[in-house]
Protein backbone atom coordinates (compact mmCIF):
# COMPACT_ATOMS: atom_id res chain seq x y z
CA UNK A 1 0.00 0.00 0.00
CA UNK A 2 1.47 3.61 -1.08
CA UNK A 3 1.28 5.52 2.34
CA UNK A 4 1.79 8.95 0.91
CA UNK A 5 -1.63 8.52 -1.05
CA UNK A 6 -3.58 6.37 1.19
CA UNK A 7 -6.74 4.71 -0.43
CA UNK A 8 -10.03 6.99 -0.02
CA UNK A 9 -11.57 4.20 2.11
CA UNK A 10 -8.97 5.14 4.70
CA UNK A 11 -11.18 8.53 4.80
CA UNK A 12 -14.53 6.30 5.09
CA UNK A 13 -12.67 4.72 8.31
CA UNK A 14 -11.56 8.20 9.85
CA UNK A 15 -15.53 9.30 9.23
CA UNK A 16 -17.22 6.19 10.52
CA UNK A 17 -15.33 6.21 14.12
CA UNK A 18 -16.16 10.40 14.22
CA UNK A 19 -19.63 9.32 13.68
CA UNK A 20 -19.71 5.85 14.93
CA UNK A 21 -17.26 4.71 17.36
CA UNK A 22 -18.03 5.10 20.63
CA UNK A 23 -21.25 5.57 20.28
CA UNK A 24 -24.25 4.39 22.93
CA UNK A 25 -26.21 1.65 21.58
CA UNK A 26 -29.30 3.80 21.09
CA UNK A 27 -27.32 5.91 19.42
CA UNK A 28 -25.96 3.66 16.87
CA UNK A 29 -28.94 3.98 14.44
CA UNK A 30 -28.82 7.54 14.23
CA UNK A 31 -24.96 7.44 13.89
CA UNK A 32 -25.16 4.97 11.03
CA UNK A 33 -27.51 6.30 9.34
CA UNK A 34 -25.71 9.58 9.45
CA UNK A 35 -22.68 7.89 7.83
CA UNK A 36 -24.87 6.57 4.88
CA UNK A 37 -25.91 10.75 4.69
CA UNK A 38 -21.98 11.20 4.72
CA UNK A 39 -21.38 8.24 2.13
CA UNK A 40 -24.51 9.45 -0.14
CA UNK A 41 -23.14 13.19 0.07
CA UNK A 42 -19.21 11.98 -1.23
CA UNK A 43 -21.44 10.02 -4.09
CA UNK A 44 -23.04 12.99 -5.44
CA UNK A 45 -19.89 15.47 -4.87
CA UNK A 46 -17.95 13.01 -6.88
CA UNK A 47 -20.61 13.30 -9.90
CA UNK A 48 -19.90 16.56 -10.55
CA UNK A 49 -16.52 15.31 -12.13
CA UNK A 50 -15.57 13.02 -14.91
CA UNK A 51 -12.68 11.91 -12.60
CA UNK A 52 -11.75 13.56 -9.37
CA UNK A 53 -7.97 14.04 -8.56
CA UNK A 54 -6.25 12.68 -5.67
CA UNK A 55 -5.85 15.98 -4.08
CA UNK A 56 -9.80 17.07 -4.80
CA UNK A 57 -10.45 13.51 -2.74
CA UNK A 58 -8.02 14.59 0.12
CA UNK A 59 -9.46 18.17 0.24
CA UNK A 60 -13.56 16.68 -0.08
CA UNK A 61 -12.46 13.99 2.85
CA UNK A 62 -10.35 16.61 5.25
CA UNK A 63 -13.28 19.00 4.46
CA UNK A 64 -16.60 16.53 4.67
CA UNK A 65 -14.62 15.26 8.13
CA UNK A 66 -14.78 18.32 10.15
CA UNK A 67 -17.09 18.15 12.94
CA UNK A 68 -19.41 21.32 11.49
CA UNK A 69 -20.55 18.78 8.74
CA UNK A 70 -20.14 15.75 10.84
CA UNK A 71 -22.92 17.09 13.15
CA UNK A 72 -25.01 18.10 9.89
CA UNK A 73 -25.38 14.57 9.00
CA UNK A 74 -26.09 13.39 12.51
CA UNK A 75 -28.82 16.37 12.70
CA UNK A 76 -30.39 15.17 8.81
CA UNK A 77 -30.29 11.69 10.26
CA UNK A 78 -32.18 12.03 13.51
CA UNK A 79 -34.73 14.02 11.76
CA UNK A 80 -35.08 11.07 8.91
CA UNK A 81 -35.69 8.54 11.94
CA UNK A 82 -38.20 11.13 13.51
CA UNK A 83 -39.81 11.48 10.05
CA UNK A 84 -39.51 7.54 9.31
CA UNK A 85 -41.04 6.86 13.32
CA UNK A 86 -44.23 8.56 12.75
CA UNK A 87 -45.07 7.94 9.40
CA UNK A 88 -44.99 4.34 10.91
CA UNK A 89 -47.41 5.44 13.79
CA UNK A 90 -49.36 7.25 11.27
CA UNK A 91 -49.70 4.42 9.36
CA UNK A 92 -50.71 2.05 12.05
CA UNK A 93 -52.71 4.63 14.30
CA UNK A 94 -55.74 3.35 13.47
CA UNK A 95 -54.94 -0.17 14.32
CA UNK A 96 -53.68 1.06 17.43
CA UNK A 97 -56.46 2.80 17.99
CA UNK A 98 -58.78 -0.10 17.50
CA UNK A 99 -57.32 -2.38 19.68
CA UNK A 100 -57.07 -0.03 22.59
CA UNK A 101 -61.28 0.66 21.87
CA UNK A 102 -61.42 -3.13 22.25
CA UNK A 103 -59.46 -3.80 24.82
CA UNK A 104 -61.70 -1.31 26.81
CA UNK A 105 -65.02 -2.77 25.53
CA UNK A 106 -63.56 -6.15 27.09
CA UNK A 107 -62.64 -5.32 30.32
CA UNK A 108 -66.09 -3.44 30.38
CA UNK A 109 -67.78 -6.99 29.62
CA UNK A 110 -65.70 -8.59 32.10
CA UNK A 111 -66.84 -5.94 34.77
CA UNK A 112 -70.11 -5.86 33.58
CA UNK A 113 -70.18 -9.87 34.22
CA UNK A 114 -68.76 -9.44 37.58
CA UNK A 115 -71.37 -7.21 38.51
CA UNK A 116 -74.17 -9.39 37.59
CA UNK A 117 -72.87 -12.83 39.27
CA UNK A 118 -72.31 -10.71 42.44
CA UNK A 119 -75.57 -9.71 42.68
CA UNK A 120 -76.61 -13.38 41.75
CA UNK A 121 -74.41 -14.64 44.83
CA UNK A 122 -75.99 -11.88 47.02
CA UNK A 123 -79.26 -12.84 46.29
CA UNK A 124 -78.68 -16.77 47.02
CA UNK A 125 -76.79 -16.01 49.90
CA UNK A 126 -79.77 -14.16 51.29
CA UNK A 127 -82.41 -16.36 50.12
CA UNK A 128 -79.84 -19.22 51.80
CA UNK A 129 -80.00 -17.24 55.15
CA UNK A 130 -83.61 -16.16 54.79
CA UNK A 131 -84.31 -20.04 54.42
CA UNK A 132 -82.20 -20.59 57.66
CA UNK A 133 -83.57 -18.22 59.89
CA UNK A 134 -87.40 -19.95 58.80
CA UNK A 135 -86.11 -23.37 59.59
CA UNK A 136 -84.76 -21.87 63.17
CA UNK A 137 -87.96 -20.25 63.81
CA UNK A 138 -90.05 -23.39 62.95
CA UNK A 139 -87.61 -25.65 65.69
CA UNK A 140 -88.18 -23.28 67.96
CA UNK A 141 -91.56 -23.13 67.50
CA UNK A 142 -91.91 -26.44 68.16
CA UNK A 143 -89.71 -26.67 70.97
CA UNK A 144 -92.16 -24.28 72.84
CA UNK A 145 -90.32 -21.12 72.29
CA UNK A 146 -92.44 -18.06 71.19
CA UNK A 147 -90.20 -16.22 69.02
CA UNK A 148 -92.29 -13.39 68.09
CA UNK A 149 -92.78 -12.82 72.48
CA UNK A 150 -88.96 -12.79 72.57
CA UNK A 151 -88.65 -10.21 70.11
CA UNK A 152 -91.48 -8.07 71.87
CA UNK A 153 -89.48 -8.39 75.17
CA UNK A 154 -86.35 -7.99 73.58
CA UNK A 155 -87.79 -4.48 71.89
CA UNK A 156 -89.32 -3.00 75.35
CA UNK A 157 -92.86 -3.28 74.60
CA UNK A 158 -93.71 -6.15 77.49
Amino acid sequence: MDTANPPSCLAHYKAFDKLVKDKARPQQLNALVAFGLYMEAECRWAERFDKPTDTDCVTYHNNGSMPYFLNQYEDQAQKLLSDFGEAILASNQKKVLASAVEGAIEAAHKTKKAFARGISEAVVGALVWTVILIGITIIAQRVGIDVIEIYKRAAGRQ
